[in-house]
């Protein structure tokens, strides 16, 4: 729906966190397994200091989704 040529992924789940609530209410982490995705050999590119880009993450790469919200409230 935006048009992005990438999958954008970030560092660490706050700064995910952050991005989530700027394009809209409810935001939602997916957690990537590393492994599956140096396994499935996806090409990561830097796209800055904080953003790695990818044309695609696998399904099986998905470990978890997390609820931003709820990760807040644990903060």
């Amino acid at each position: 729906p935006m048009k992005r040529h990438f999958v954008h992924l970030s560092l660490n789940t706050v700064d995910a966190c952050e991005v989530g609530r700027r394009h809209g209410r409810n935001a939602v982490v997916l957690l990537i397994d590393a492994d599956c995705v140096r396994r499935n050999r996806i090409s990561i590119l830097i796209g800055s200091n904080r953003i790695r880009l990818a044309h695609y993450i696998p399904p099986q790469c998905i470990l978890k989704i997390l609820n931003c919200d709820d990760m807040m409230r644990a903060r």
